[in-house]
């Protein structure tokens, strides 16, 4: 058994940082990397043999949210995300595996806003991209919650050379956040 590390935004609550939405966690990259690199360290620290990278919100639709341009958005997008593996990888002391953090297009709580399979075709592709580029070793996608954004996952990744994980969220012990039985999506 691998212990994966606990989560990002919460420690960084928990350390009075301000985190707006859309960007959330990610802006932390850029505005406390020091406390990110810190968490880190403690979730090494504590045993944990895999770190996720700080980059659930770091993709170019978030950054459009908050008001990017297109290009601003794509640039400060895989800026971030390259500056999340690098905390992580800056954290590493031993043979710890890194894991690349993927969030869902839209609010992971609101599974019905997934804007549709070709503007996540066109979002997650530069990502995995990224990620592949930055030596992650696994490509990690969290809080899923919408059973067409999966069947989108995974056929996005049927050309990744890394491992993909998927985490999902749930209404209840039976069913997807979007209300889809959890046997169909397994």
């Amino acid at each position: 058994p691998l212990i994966l590390d606990g989560a990002m935004g919460t420690e960084l609550l928990k350390m009075g940082i301000d985190l707006p939405l859309p960007l959330w966690s990610a802006i932390a990259n850029e505005t406390h990397s020091d406390i990110v690199y810190k968490i880190h360290q403690k979730y090494i620290k504590s045993g944990a043999d895999i770190l996720t990278t700080n980059s659930f919100r770091t993709t170019p639709y978030a950054y459009q949210k908050a008001g990017f341009s297109k290009n601003d958005a794509f640039l400060n997008s895989k800026n971030n995300l390259k500056k999340a593996v690098s905390l992580a990888k800056k954290a590493v002391l031993g043979d710890q595996l890194i894991a690349g953090s993927i969030a869902p297009i839209e609010e992971c709580y609101s599974p019905e806003l997934f804007p549709g399979e070709t503007q996540f075709k066109y979002l997650i592709e530069p990502i995995l991209k990224w990620f592949q580029e930055s030596d992650v070793d696994i490509i990690l996608f969290e809080t899923m919650g919408n059973a067409q954004e999966i069947s989108s996952v995974v056929e996005s990744v049927k050309n990744c050379d890394l491992p993909v994980w998927l985490s999902l969220i749930l209404e209840d012990e039976t069913y997807l956040l979007d209300g889809t039985p959890l046997n169909e999506v397994l």
